[in-house]
């Protein structure tokens, strides 16, 4: 029960993070700009353009990881999806004019999106693919989590841009920051587990 708190907070607060980072409109995370961008020409979501962008990386994972994928791997995407879209129906109204307020808002999603994430990969539970492809790559290149993610997301910049997406300087920003974000929480969430703090689980990396 508790792995399915950690699993359903990691997912909902983390997506919370993504609509602060369109909500703050200072550009968006590179993944979110791939799915805007996709959103902007054909008449889907950004939900749904997530969506698709991790049916990708579920793809790419496969081949990295020469394994079929599971049918459990596309619960977190569709989770994932229906909550971003739940948090932008209910931000709708939501306006901040303030820059600084913006960009304060853009540091409290990252901040979000490293809670949640360090929050759910300590489940067993089916990972969001980026988050699975990372392990495979820390398992096939011996880098950090912090640096594959920042290649990641470097890579999506050049994809997002291609397809028009919201790119700006906040874009950067939370390319630099993002994983940075991630591995410090998840460091957090492992101290907090851990057996001599009456943690139930460890880390699964």
């Amino acid at each position: 029960m508790k792995q399915l708190f950690l699993y359903l907070f990691g997912i909902l607060i983390s997506s919370l993070g993504i609509a602060f980072f369109i909500k703050a409109d200072v550009g968006v995370g590179t993944t979110d700009s791939v799915a805007v961008g996709l959103s902007s020409h054909i008449p889907i979501s950004v939900g749904v353009g997530m969506m698709t962008v991790h049916v990708t990386v579920i793809l790419l994972n496969s081949i990295l990881g020469k394994t079929l994928p599971s049918l459990f791997v596309f619960i977190p995407i569709v989770l994932r999806g229906v909550t971003l879209d739940l948090w932008n129906f209910l931000l709708t109204d939501f306006q901040l004019e303030s820059l600084v307020l913006r960009w304060g808002l853009l540091f409290v999603g990252i901040a979000f999106m490293g809670i949640g994430i360090g929050s759910y990969l300590h489940t067993n539970l089916p990972k969001i693919p980026v988050d699975e492809l990372m392990q495979t790559l820390m398992k096939k290149d011996g880098l950090s989590l912090r640096v594959n993610r920042n290649l990641y997301e470097f890579s999506l910049l050049v994809i997002g841009f291609l397809l028009g997406g919201p790119i700006g300087i906040g874009t950067f920003v939370i390319s630099f920051l993002l994983g940075p974000s991630i591995q410090f929480f998840y460091e957090q969430w492992s101290n907090l587990l851990s057996p001599s703090n009456g943690g139930q689980y460890a880390s699964t990396s």
